[in-house]
């Protein structure tokens, strides 16, 4: 359930004209939420930043547990997402960095 303090923002970098970066979000979350669906970055690392909570991550058929004050990264062409896990109550911050030609 959402509520007013939680809240997801992603700010798509192309709309301004800036190619190096896909995007840069920001989710708060006091309650957990959906799943995060298996999804890739083409040619983009993602790093992410929780500032807060708890998080498990899927990466192929690895695993990972995420704390608050910890990164995790995917490199470019890797599926991720949370699995049947849903996105934990806490902060997270990411943004994705394009491979340039």
């Amino acid at each position: 359930m959402k509520t007013k303090k939680d809240c997801r923002l992603i700010l798509d970098m192309h709309k301004l004209d800036i190619h190096v970066f896909e995007e840069f979000g920001r989710y708060n979350y006091s309650n957990a939420q959906s799943v995060l669906p298996l999804h890739v970055h083409d040619d983009a690392i993602e790093i992410c930043y929780l500032a807060r909570g708890n998080q498990t991550y899927l990466v192929g058929d690895d695993v990972y547990q995420v704390r608050g004050g910890e990164c995790f990264i995917t490199y470019p062409n890797e599926i991720h997402g949370t699995g049947n896990l849903p996105e934990e109550k806490g902060v997270l911050y990411w943004f994705s960095l394009k491979e340039l030609p």
